[in-house]
């Protein structure tokens, strides 16, 4: 077949190929993008076969968090799977990839056409172009893809839309006080609670004038005790006032052993911290951190002696902190926080879903 000398306005691709495509690029199998996305293997065998059309936006949503894509391969990924018409390629799963978008595939339009007609003709499994360069990082914090470790058995899981069944209590609501270094402290409230199918927190406001930009942080514990060797994860996003916005992940090991990962999304800036007066063991920005009220996965990894922290199935730090190989069990809490005046309502709002924890081999 003889292709046109000059350069199409786009390129037609099958949803099911992209989703392929995008699955190996970032080295998954369809049982660990099932894990990643909360879904069912099978589901995700139909979608790539073209077995099963059109899915639903929230599955979109789930498929492009849990492969850590671009905003562009995100674009791509929602306008195919929204696609219903016919194609004049293949079926109504394709979708129109733009002339600016072939080139941050970083593969002439030429040949991304060639590799559409082989996947169309020869039922190919994989697109073999390129994945879009990834996110640009504001600093060295680590940018590449890098696998989560292999899970061993679920241990414990909530998906927060059954209260009655949950693992936290299903309603709390508190009073913290934080205190700066100027002597001056102020006290504010919190809350947290089942609803819309996830688990919802609030910081209210104000927040005080102090020297320290001091994060006002709502913390749920589980009452749990955690593997001695253990990945949990969970997913957040930021649904009022998003620019003075933060949540995270905490374990326990001990009166004075508590290590916090914190996202704020607005900035993209992570951290660790072990003890909240002190500096944090890691602190960075890191492309991987979805802005706005987009949906992060965040995943926190101890085993033996190393603790492991990813953002969307990214690595954003690898630490060995002083005394984590002599742990006692662990607990695990979720945390929220208020980094600055609320916007909205007078308080920050985060929603977390899909808590997984499991036991490492």
């Amino acid at each position: 077949m003889k292709l046109a000398a000059h350069e199409p306005a786009e390129v037609l691709l099958p949803f099911g190929t992209l989703l392929r495509h995008y699955r190996l690029t970032a080295g998954l199998t369809q049982d660990e993008l099932a894990d990643r996305a909360n879904l069912s293997s099978r589901g995700i065998s139909d979608l790539e076969r073209g077995a099963r059309r059109a899915p639903h936006p929230q599955t979109l949503r789930q498929l492009s968090t849990a492969l850590g894509l671009a905003d562009d391969e995100e674009a791509v990924l929602v306008t195919a799977g929204r696609r219903t018409q016919p194609s004049r390629v293949a079926d109504d799963t394709s979708t129109a990839v733009s002339k600016s978008q072939a080139k941050r595939l970083q593969t002439p339009s030429w040949v991304a056409i060639a590799a559409a007609v082989v996947v169309v003709l020869l039922g190919v499994g994989a697109l073999m172009v390129p994945r879009a360069t990834s996110p640009v990082a504001t600093s060295t914090a680590p940018t590449t893809w890098t696998s989560p470790a292999a899970n061993g058995p679920l241990v414990l899981a909530d998906s927060f839309a059954e209260p009655a069944s949950g693992l936290f209590s299903s309603q709390q609501a508190g009073t913290s006080q934080a205190s700066f270094s100027d002597g001056t402290s102020n006290t504010y409230q919190w809350d947290v609670g089942y609803a819309y199918s996830a688990l919802v927190a609030h910081a209210l406001g104000p927040y005080p004038a102090n020297p320290d930009s001091a994060w006002l942080a709502g913390m749920i514990g589980l009452d749990r005790q955690l593997p001695r060797n253990f990945a949990v994860q969970v997913r957040a996003r930021a649904t009022r006032s998003l620019e003075v916005s933060a949540y995270g992940l905490a374990v326990q090991f001990g009166p004075d052993q508590q290590y916090q990962f914190d996202v704020a999304p607005d900035d993209q800036r992570f951290r660790l911290t072990q003890i909240a007066e002190q500096a944090p063991l890691a602190t960075d920005r890191s492309g991987w951190i979805l802005m706005d009220s987009h949906v992060n996965t965040l995943r926190m990894e101890v085993r033996d002696d190393t603790l492991r922290l990813l953002a969307n199935g990214h690595e954003l730090a690898t630490l060995q902190p002083t005394g984590l190989a002599a742990r006692q069990a662990g607990t695990l809490s979720l945390r929220w926080a208020m980094t600055g005046q609320p916007t909205d309502r007078n308080q920050v709002e985060v929603r977390f879903a899909d808590l997984q924890v499991y036991a490492l081999p």
